[in-house]
């Protein structure tokens, strides 16, 4: 059986085009962040308007995504 993984991802149409400026830092949206800073991001809820938490399904040994 494959594995599903609950992930954060930016909303495509925001990819490096939004920065959320809070407590002195910047942070330019992009999925090249980690988990744990999307994760993070997600609490607040301006940024949260800008994320989509999505299934990630990797498959199972010798299967390939179609």
């Amino acid at each position: 059986m494959a594995k599903k993984e609950r992930i954060w991802r930016v909303i495509p149409d925001y990819v490096g085009k939004v920065t959320i400026e809070s407590q002195k830092k910047q942070v330019v949206l992009t999925n090249e962040l980690s988990q744990e800073q999307l994760l993070d991001l997600a609490k607040d809820p301006i940024a949260l308007g800008f994320l989509e938490q999505t299934t990630l399904t990797e498959p199972k040994n010798g299967e390939e995504n179609q």
